[in-house]
């Protein structure tokens, strides 16, 4: 199970305006720009990013559903901030964790193994 959603309110108060300056400049913090499924209003969102194979691995650290991750199978598209370069990604797809580990650096796998991420997404940069 991985980060509680009930934690995601706390977060998007306390955590992410402290995390948000960092996000897209040191990774693996990224920020992933998403449109609302009906608003179409602009988000941004900090997440955790991996490099991978034509395209970024998103952990889904508060498991599947989220808004940012609907958004995005919504529209099928996002763009991602990662070390301070935008890339236009496509085709969101959950992957395997066994397909997951193979981009993510050890230390970072286990971290993200000891608060039980268990969910990744791959998106196919354009």
């Amino acid at each position: 199970m991985p980060i509680p959603k009930t934690m995601t309110k706390v977060n998007r108060t306390l955590f992410n305006p402290i995390i948000r300056p960092f996000a897209g400049r040191i990774p693996p913090l990224a920020v992933v720009n998403h449109w609302g499924r009906s608003s179409e209003t602009a988000y941004r969102t900090p997440i955790f990013a991996f490099p991978a194979s034509r395209g970024f691995v998103i952990a889904l650290v508060y498991g599947r559903n989220t808004d940012w991750e609907r958004n995005v199978a919504s529209s099928g598209r996002c763009d991602l901030v990662y070390r301070n370069q935008r890339h236009m990604l496509v085709n969101p797809h959950l992957i395997s964790q066994d397909e997951a580990r193979t981009t993510i650096p050890a230390p970072l796998w286990v971290a993200l193994r000891a608060i039980r991420v268990d969910s990744f997404l791959k998106l196919d940069e354009t």
